[in-house]
C-alpha cells in the first residue's frame, strides 16, 4: 500500500483498503504509514481515501514525531492542510519530536500559502486548539 500511497495510485490503494489482511497502518523503517507517505507526496485522493476507513489513524506519527498535518504543512500542500483540518479527525496542535508544529514548519519552509491559511485557521478556531504561533 505505501508504494501505492507514494506514487498516486488511488484506485489500487482503494482495492487494497477493501481486503480484510491489508494493514493500513503498517509502518515501513522510518515509520511512515501510507497515508504519511501520501501526504509528503502530495497525493490528495489517497489522502482523502485513507481517513475514510475506520481503522485508519491519521494522527500516527513517524520516528521523528512528524504527523501527516505536519508533514503536509512541511511539504506546502496547502489544499491538503486544509483537508485534513476540515474533514479529517486530526490532532491541530500536533508537534514533532523538536516541538514543531504545522504552522512552525510551514513557516520554516517557506510556504507562505499555508502558513496564511493556517494562522487564519487557528485564528477561526481558537476555542479548539490553542498554537504556538
Amino acid at each position: 500500500m505505501q508504494w501505492a500511497a507514494t506514487n498516486d495510485y488511488d484506485a489500487v490503494v482503494g482495492l487494497l483498503l477493501e481486503r480484510d489482511d491489508v494493514d493500513a497502518n503498517w509502518r515501513d523503517e522510518d515509520g511512515m504509514t501510507a497515508l504519511s507517505l501520501a501526504a509528503v507526496s502530495g497525493n490528495d485522493a489517497v489522502v482523502r481515501r485513507l481517513p475514510a476507513r475506520d481503522d485508519v489513524d491519521a494522527n500516527s506519527k513517524d520516528d521523528r514525531g512528524m504527523s501527516v498535518l505536519l508533514l503536509a504543512a512541511r511539504m506546502g500542500h496547502s489544499g491538503m492542510v486544509r483537508q485534513l483540518l476540515d474533514k479529517v479527525d486530526v490532532d491541530a496542535n500536533s508537534k514533532d519530536n523538536d516541538g514543531l508544529g504545522a504552522l512552525e514548519w510551514s513557516q520554516k519552509e517557506g510556504h507562505d500559502a499555508v502558513v496564511d491559511f493556517l494562522k487564519e485557521w487557528y485564528k477561526n478556531n481558537a476555542n479548539r486548539i490553542s498554537p504556538r504561533s
